[in-house]
């Protein structure tokens, strides 16, 4: 037990912590008298967790709701012993209605550090404020920072769609100029895959044109399906309301076809000795001019 006398020696304050307990409590009466003996009672800071403060003094109150030990309330004199003359006590309550544990807390440390409570509390709530701003300061700043992050990713994300645009045009514009030159060497069937593809791949603002050329060259590739043409064709015309069909090719050649009699092959082949250059029909659509490179021109009955 020697341990606690020579604690309280050693102690610059004593902190009694006040409830309905210890006020009957013989070692905490005794560790007060002790320390009151060696420091006198200027440096004891009492703190109330529970009951009532002087109840047994007052008529009004239950005698079992004191929370102050004897001890605290009266003087000691030099032999230890209490007297009759009250101490003064000034005490923190952690009792919501009064102080509460945070205010309670203010005042117990105040009293121990020798500051008065009115400065702690002052510089206590300076603090706060400091501390509150250094967070608005620091989420602030995370919050900007996640903004521009935010900002950035969407920045990027556009940077990269919009390369990508640009790839596929490249690539689409690619893919329609080598489809062109297919189809002016009359590779239809080339240049319809070219076109195909250039279709598959393109985005709103290409689509409509390369939908254009795909069209167009199908309608020649399935002309040449239905007449079963080579890659040596070089033009096709209709005339009789569709139901004949004039080409001509890359052998000087120019054939009459009809829709009624195709099982049988074409009907006849008017001859060129160069390359035709062109073939056109006369208003009634019953004669054929035609011209090559030789500047040589014919013309054809066909009926």
């Amino acid at each position: 037990m020697q341990e606690i006398p020579k604690a309280l020696e050693n102690s610059d304050a004593l902190i009694v912590v006040c409830s309905t307990k210890s006020a009957d409590s013989k070692w905490v009466n005794k560790e007060i008298i002790d320390f009151k003996m060696m420091h006198g009672e200027d440096r004891i800071f009492p703190i109330i967790v529970d009951g009532e403060p002087f109840a047994r003094e007052s008529e009004s109150k239950d005698d079992e709701l004191e929370c102050f030990p004897e001890a605290l309330k009266y003087k000691v004199d030099s032999e230890g012993n209490l007297t009759d003359e009250r101490t003064s006590i000034l005490a923190s309550s952690t009792i919501e209605k009064e102080d509460g544990q945070e205010l309670a807390k203010l005042k117990l440390i105040a009293g121990v550090l020798g500051v008065p409570f009115g400065e702690f509390y002052r510089r206590d709530e300076e603090q706060k404020r400091r501390d509150r701003n250094k967070n608005i300061a620091i989420w602030s700043f995370v919050f900007v920072l996640m903004v521009g992050l935010i900002l950035y990713g969407q920045n990027q994300r556009d940077e990269v769609l919009k390369t990508n645009k640009k790839v596929e045009l490249i690539q689409n514009s690619n893919l329609i100029k080598k489809g062109i030159k297919y189809r002016n060497n009359f590779k239809l069937i080339k240049a319809k895959h070219l076109f195909a593809d250039a279709v598959s791949n393109s985005n709103k603002s290409n689509e409509k044109n390369t939908k254009i050329a795909y069209n167009s060259i199908t309608n020649e590739v399935e002309l040449k399906n239905i007449f079963k043409f080579s890659d040596d064709i070089i033009g096709i015309k209709f005339f009789k309301n569709k139901e004949w069909v004039l080409t001509w090719d890359r052998n000087n050649n120019i054939n009459l076809w009809s829709f009624r009699t195709m099982q049988f092959g074409v009907l006849f082949t008017l001859v060129h000795d160069n390359t035709i250059e062109g073939v056109s029909l006369n208003e009634n659509e019953n004669k054929v001019l035609s011209w090559d490179k030789d500047n040589k021109i014919k013309l054809w009955n066909v009926t």
